[in-house]
């Protein structure tokens, strides 16, 4: 074995990202398991001897890190992990990757002797003592063709790493800068900030110090030169070079330092390979100018295709990079039938006439074949066509059931699809059909969604037993467990900072948002608890179990008290927008209560008869849904009959009929202003009653007599509908929205706050949610940054983003202007979340950094922890779970 000894690495070794490999990751060996040998050579990050593995009892060349940097050993660990997924003759073996006791890093491979290619070019004189080793060069792309097929790539492919064995065996060397196009974590991946000084530096002549590329400059694709990203074609570019230098002798391009050359490369092509030698074969200089071509995608697409070409050289077919002329055909006619020519003129002249009509004959044998394999080339394009046609009908026919699936037919486009006008005008109409995300972690049907009053979270509830919270800024969840049956329904506290969850089961559960532990449980319930409240400030929860009445329970104390024992099944409950009167049925009457601190303590405020109102007028039906007015003045009551009615919360005052619907009411709720009521129905109709001119109006009428309660947020009105779709109007100009994706009729929908998303799940338990900025999903507004990660103010006015450098900065959408918060950059960050009011912002990184920062000035405060679990707002105040 050997290492090359040109400029291999040429970049600054980063600050920052995750940590290098913990020694652990590596198996201890001791040293006597091997009995070093010869040193074979020695570089500034490690060495390579001879060794004999004691165990196996077999030669071995062993490479050892010399280096302690942490780093170093990161992509060090990196290259014998890569390498020994690559099982091919051509490419060393690795037979084992360890540490020694003193925690240096090694592993051991397969020794091969012999001599470098760059050796047995430089002994070259001639363009056929060099063409001798094209074989070489050959086997070498088709090792390299094994890699890409992995995903695998070199990104140092030059001579020097070219071994030639004793037998003519070819061995690829010296993986140290191999790379995973499916790793992501790449520690010699350059960042964006870097590529203008490595840029200049190239200029400049002053490349080495400024770093900012991986490679060995003489072989360097232009990307690869700009720390651009990569990909296999920059290993054809190195094969493409290293077949230009054996052609003409010579590197395309040299100097006496690294920026010298990275400057020449940058400024333009190198001469073509037959400019410089006039005997190098047409074909091969081809070859070498596409797999050197500056743009990668006129490049070979990999090593497969550039090994394929070699080997038709080789065999005397048709190479494809090469365009030939009807001489050059006759010509290489004649030379790979040239012993039959000689026979045919020494037999007898008058033959040569025949045999030219003999050699115009195979070409148009040869032509003909030509023009069949061109006739069978348009075929396949023409099938490819039609492929393409039938998937874009297939997209076209998904966009009324699933947008989702739509986008993923027009995956399946041949690559030489080029009609992407109606590609765009299928995504355009699948998003403004509504993309959606499906969350999946229950492990049974999922009975509802409901989002929290900021939109930071996601709550779901089961037939699993569990609930989930989503964080919506990653969809990453975690189990909320406790509960012994399936679990119906989650209702967040006003403020956001509370949950309850509940179900079939006797228990209610309160959990704490953010660090998500149990706040309190509330035992007991003899049948299942159907729906529930937030009241009082928060302090209350008002629950209702279908058949056994109405609880009220106080989260401070952990005490329950009955409010009633209602024999009929009444399902509907009502808490005014201030959180002071609870409104609910008691037999065949509604009863509307205040909760007033001033009263006294709660159970001094029940037993107080004035403290209740009894509404006038027997309800004759079971109450499924009720509402109170955003005044708290007037009731609305949709009854299980059909009939919506509206009380005013006055002492002996009696309902009046809003409607009806027909098989049942399901949902009411008073608009914005309390002029109106909006009341949903088993009839599929969504209603609007005018209080003061009693006119009623249908907001909207759904395909199917199967309608589930809807969800209001003041403006939009969302039902789930038994068409298997999600339908939303607006309340004031009755703009209807469908949404598509759900694989079975939809069970509950709910509204994220401020109209920022939609989630819904169905009856085969999934999971689904739409988010958006606006109802058709357009564009608000374009920043002046790239941006790391974003998010948008509960107000909905302002984004929060951190930009490429790490800054974090708040840009205005109206204003269209930014400005930057903090004076210290984020090197990592893992996520960011508004506090409630949206005046100020939290940033966490996933080495434990938090930063709390004011979104209407620059001062911050950071502090770290040692493991972060979650993080929320209380009011103005972060809670940090570790």
């Amino acid at each position: 074995m050997s290492e090359g000894l040109k400029t291999t690495v040429l970049r600054e070794r980063p600050t920052s990202g995750k940590p290098p490999p913990r020694a652990g990751a590596l198996p201890v060996v001791p040293r006597d398991a091997y009995e070093r040998g010869a040193l074979v050579a020695e570089g500034g990050m490690g060495r390579i001897y001879r060794a004999r593995d004691r165990r196996l009892g077999r030669a071995v060349a062993i490479k050892e890190l010399l280096s302690e940097d942490a780093w170093l050993r990161r992509r060090f660990i990196r290259e014998a992990l890569i390498t020994s997924r690559l099982q091919h003759p051509s490419i060393v073996a690795v037979y084992e990757a360890g540490q020694w006791p003193d925690g240096a890093a090694f592993y051991a491979m397969k020794l091969v002797e012999g001599r470098t290619l760059a050796d047995l070019l430089e002994e070259t004189s001639t363009i056929d003592d060099r063409l001798v080793l094209l074989r070489h060069l050959s086997v070498s792309a088709e090792a390299i063709a094994y890699a890409h097929d992995k995903r695998i790539i070199h990104r140092d492919l030059k001579p020097e790493n070219v071994l030639i064995g004793p037998f003519g065996e070819t061995v690829i060397i010296d993986w140290g800068l191999v790379k995973d196009l499916d790793d992501d974590d790449d520690p010699d991946d350059a960042r964006p900030t870097e590529l203008t000084r490595a840029y200049r530096s190239v200029r400049d002549g002053r490349l080495t110090s400024a770093g900012a590329v991986v490679g060995t400059p003489e072989y360097m694709s232009p990307e690869q030169a700009l720390g651009e990203p990569v990909d296999q074609r920059t290993d054809v570019y190195a094969l493409g070079v290293m077949l230009y230098e054996l052609l003409t002798g010579a590197q395309p391009f040299t100097g006496e330092t690294a920026g010298e050359i990275l400057g020449k490369l940058l400024d333009g092509p190198p001469s073509p390979p037959e400019s410089r030698c006039k005997e190098v074969p047409r074909e091969l200089a081809a070859i070498a100018s596409k797999a050197m071509a500056r743009e990668p995608a006129a490049r070979y697409p990999s090593a497969k295709e550039f090994a394929a070409e070699l080997r038709r050289f080789e065999a005397g077919q048709i190479v494809l990079a090469h365009r030939y002329g009807s001489r050059e055909r006759v010509l290489r006619f004649i030379r790979r039938n040239a012993q039959l020519l000689v026979v045919l003129g020494a037999a007898s002249l008058a033959l040569v006439l025949l045999t030219g009509l003999a050699v115009n004959r195979v070409i148009a044998e040869r032509n003909r074949a030509t023009d069949e394999r061109n006739r069978a080339t348009a075929a396949e394009q023409q099938a490819l066509a039609w492929s393409d046609r039938l998937v874009l009908l297939n997209a076209r026919n998904e966009l009324a059931r699933d947008p989702n699936k739509a986008l993923a037919w027009l995956k399946e486009l041949s690559p030489g699809f080029r009609a992407w006008g109606e590609v765009r005008l299928i995504a355009a109409e699948a998003r403004s059909r509504g993309l959606s995300l499906a969350l999946r972690g229950h492990a049974g049907p999922v009975s509802e969604g409901r989002f929290s009053p900021d939109g930071a979270w996601v709550v779901t509830v089961g037939d699993d037993h569990t609930a989930r919270a989503w964080d919506t800024s990653t969809w990453e969840s975690r189990a909320l467990e406790g509960h012994e049956d399936e679990v119906w329904k989650a209702r967040f506290s006003s403020d956001g900072e509370r949950v309850a969850t509940f179900g079939a089961g006797p228990r209610v559960i309160v959990w704490d948002v953010g660090a998500w532990t149990r706040r309190a449980a509330f035992e007991g319930h003899r049948e299942p608890v159907w729906d529930g409240a937030w009241a009082g400030g928060d302090r209350y929860l008002l629950v209702v179990s279908r058949g056994a009445g109405y609880t009220l329970h106080e989260l401070a104390s952990g005490r329950s008290h009955a409010l009633s024992r209602s024999s009929r099944r009444h399902v509907g409950l009502a808490v005014s927008q201030d959180g002071r009167t609870i409104a609910y049925p008691d037999g065949d009457h509604i009863v509307a209560r205040a909760l007033d601190d001033e009263r006294g303590p709660l159970e001094q405020q029940l037993a107080d008869p004035e403290g209740a109102l009894e509404l006038g007028g027997e309800l004759g039906s079971v109450v499924y849904a009720m509402a109170l007015s955003p005044d708290g003045t007037q009731l609305a009551a949709g009854l299980d009959d059909g009939e919506i009615r509206l009380w005013p919360l006055e002492r002996g005052a009696t309902s009046r009929t809003l409607g009806e619907h027909a098989g049942g009411a399901r949902s009411v709720a008073f608009t914005r202003d309390g002029a109106s009521v909006l009341s949903s129905g088993a009839d599929g109709v969504v209603r609007q009653f005018s209080i003061q001119s009693r006119r009623e109006s249908v907001i909207g009428q759904l395909d199917t007599s199967i309608a589930r309660p809807f969800a209001f947020d003041g403006q939009r009105i969302a039902v789930a509908g038994g068409d298997g779709l999600i339908h939303t109007w607006d309340v004031e100009t009755h703009k209807h929205r469908a949404y598509y994706g759900l694989d079975n009729n939809p069970l509950s929908v709910n509204l994220a706050p401020n109209g920022a998303g939609v989630i819904a799940t169905d009856f085969e338990g999934g999971v689904r949610v739409w988010t958006e900025l606006t109802p058709d999903g357009e564009l608000l507004a374009r920043g002046p940054q790239r941006a790391r990660w974003s998010a948008l103010s509960p107000s909905g006015e302002e984004v929060a983003f951190v930009d490429r450098r790490g800054r974090p900065r708040v840009y205005n959408l109206s204003e269209d202007s930014s400005q930057t918060l903090g004076r210290q950059r984020l090197r990592e960050l893992d996520g960011g979340r508004w506090s409630p009011g949206g005046a100020r912002l939290a940033l966490w990184s996933r080495d434990g950094v938090v930063e709390l920062l004011r979104a209407d000035d620059q001062a911050a405060r950071r502090f770290t922890v040692d493991t972060l679990t979650a993080l929320a707002w209380r009011g103005d105040d972060a809670v940090i779970t570790a």
